[in-house]
């Protein structure tokens, strides 16, 4: 909570190109940025705080090799893990890639166009508060091969009513499901 309000400037080869302000989550998502180089600078301190004066330089590379970016969607390099979906993506359904066996914290968080969703045949682990505040999520498609939902991975997808679930009733009831996902819990199974 210290660092709410803190405000940065995000410049873009050499140009002022967004101002970034700390939410009360004390996080900022630096969202559908081109490949390019970057200057972050605190430009106001939050309140009771000194003001940083370094700045800080980072690379968004074609060529990374570490993470690489696709329809929107940032991955690990091999795709195994889908690490976060661009908040202002305009699809209202996406199939996760079949290499994908982890999703993310916060991956999917505040994506509200995402109404469909399925999942990778290969998943096995979904983070904490992966789909949070995807408020059209109404249908999912989850494979037989996940085992963990993390806590509030599903939390604030008040919409959610239909999931098809790949395996058994009893298969399902051996996924561990985390707190606040009962907005996956409740919702209407197809097995």
């Amino acid at each position: 909570a210290k660092l709410v309000g803190t405000k940065f400037n995000l410049y873009y080869n050499g140009d002022l190109f967004n101002e970034l302000v700390v939410d009360e989550t004390s996080t900022i998502f630096l969202d559908n940025l081109p490949y390019g180089n970057y200057k972050l600078v605190e430009s106001q301190s939050g309140e009771g705080y000194k003001q940083n004066i370094n700045e800080y330089y980072f690379t968004i590379d074609e060529n990374n090799q570490y993470y690489c970016l696709e329809n929107g969607v940032i991955f690990s390099k091999d795709k195994t893990k889908l690490i976060r979906c661009l908040e202002n993506a305009l699809f209202s359904e996406y199939t996760i890639p079949h290499e994908v066996t982890m999703i993310g914290e916060y991956a999917f968080r505040g994506c509200s166009n995402i109404q469909e969703l399925k999942l990778s045949p290969s998943l096995t682990t979904i983070q904490t508060l992966a789909f949070a505040g995807c408020s059209q999520l109404k249908e999912i498609i989850i494979p037989a091969t996940l085992n963990w939902v993390q806590y509030g991975a599903f939390d604030g997808c008040e919409k959610l009513d239909t999931v098809y679930y790949g395996g058994s009733l009893s298969e399902w009831m051996d996924i561990t499901i985390a707190s606040y996902n009962n907005d996956l819990i409740y919702a209407t199974k197809i097995y």
